[in-house]
């Protein structure tokens, strides 16, 4: 069965979380082995706003994926789900 991804915009909610920042800051260790884990620090209204999206998402979908992107300025993180076509 074919899936598209589909975000929260679909449910009228804003898409974007924020973070102050993703850790590790660098994507390879000293060995040049790829890290396994990421950490992302959030202040107070940013954690509100994931804890948020996160608690609508899993109301309508039964997956969810957490993607965060670091771009010039800031890190935003997003919400998004397969579902069925």
């Amino acid at each position: 069965m074919k899936k598209k991804t589909v975000s929260l915009k679909s449910v009228d909610i804003p898409t974007n979380s924020y973070a102050q920042a993703i850790y590790p800051k660098i994507t390879y260790d000293a060995e040049g082995k790829e890290h396994k884990t990421i950490g992302l620090k959030l202040n107070k209204q940013q954690a509100i706003d994931l804890a948020t999206n996160l608690l609508i998402g899993a109301k309508q979908w039964d997956e969810m994926r957490i993607t965060a992107f670091r771009n010039s300025n800031s890190i935003s993180v997003t919400i998004t789900s397969q579902q069925p076509e």
